[in-house]
This record gives structure tokens, sequence and C-alpha cells, in this order.
């Protein structure tokens, strides 16, 4: 059942991706045929709806983060290709600018997000560990540095993309291929001609 919050935290993610974070209470309100009075009973302000809607957002990710990687059917590669492609509609309202715009505005959120954060790539390099202890992935692999890669690139798409975060489904899994499968060309020799 869709609730007032729901459809309030719905229709602002709209606005934001219109808007950015510079949308007003009132003209929220009008949108969803609501008083003011109705709105700021369910949100005490726009930055509150603005946590909320990230807040959840990463809350959503890490559940299907936790489904994917606990289905024993997948193999490494699919678990890693699905763990980048999940979406969130609430999330999908930001990009780069707004990511920046709202940790001015709200400083205190990037606290709380990280902490989520940490929590959903705690997941991921739990999981990874356990494929290397079962020798999947080569024991000279330094897992903490192959967090660090798809942090750092996770980072940098999604803070300079325009396009509300659809970079990251078109990138991430050129990452991960380059993680997989390495930047030597196997089988192919390297020798040096003389001129």
């Amino acid at each position: 059942m869709v609730t007032v919050k729901d459809k309030i935290l719905a229709a602002a993610a709209i606005m934001i991706e219109e808007r950015g974070i510079s949308f007003r209470m009132d003209d929220l309100a009008k949108s969803l045929t609501i008083s003011k009075r109705t709105l700021y009973e369910q949100f005490h302000s726009k930055h509150e709806i603005v946590e909320t809607i990230l807040v959840h957002g990463e809350e959503e990710f890490y559940r299907q983060h936790e489904n994917i990687v606990k289905n024993k059917s997948l193999t490494l590669e699919e678990v890693l290709d699905q763990y980048f492609k999940v979406r969130s509609n609430l999330y999908a309202a930001f990009n780069g600018e707004s990511f920046i715009e709202i940790f001015l505005a709200i400083p205190q959120l990037q606290e709380t997000l990280k902490t989520l954060f940490k929590k959903d790539w705690g997941l991921l390099k739990d999981y990874l560990v356990r494929q290397q202890e079962q020798g999947y992935i080569a024991q000279y692999v330094d897992i903490d540095i192959i967090i660090m890669m798809l942090q750092g690139a996770v980072r940098r798409i999604v803070l300079e993309s325009t396009s509300h975060c659809d970079d990251l489904y078109t990138y991430m899994p050129k990452v991960i291929s380059v993680i997989l499968q390495g930047i030597t060309s196997k089988g192919e020799t390297n020798e040096k001609t003389s001129v």
C-alpha cells in the first residue's frame, strides 16, 4: 500500500530531477494536491525529504545487494555484474551536481551516507574474501585494492555524471571486465622488433 509519505518522496524525486534541491515545498504540495500542512505533518523540512530519499535509496541498494551475494547459483562474474546494475527509483533523480549541492546544503548527510556506504561495501568485500577462500580469486589478489578500485570508479562516475547515474550502468561493466580479465594480453608475445 502506497502511503502519503511514499507519494511525497516519489514526487520530490521527480522535482529534484527537474530542478535540483532548490524545489519549493509549496510546489511539491501543489503537485500532490495536498495542503502544505499535510506535507509538513509528514516531513519537517525539505532537507528531511532529501535525506529520506537518499537513505531509503541506499537501504534499498543494500537489500538488493544482499540478495545478490547470497544467491549461490550466481558465478563471481554474475554477482559483480548484477551488483553494479542495481537501481533505485528514488536514487535515479540524482546526478553528480545534485550530490555536491546536497552535501553543501546538508553537510551531516554526507556522514550518514558514508556509514551506509561502508556497510554496503563491507558486504561486497566479505563476499570477495569468501570467493578468494574458495579459490575463485587468486590468493595474491589484495581484496582491499579491488574494493578501492571499484569505489574509486563508482565515486568518479557518480560525482562527474550529468545523466542521473546512468553512466554507472554503462561504465561499471567495463571496469569489472578490466578487474576480472586484467590489463595484459594473454597469449600475446611482447616482442620488440629492431629497426
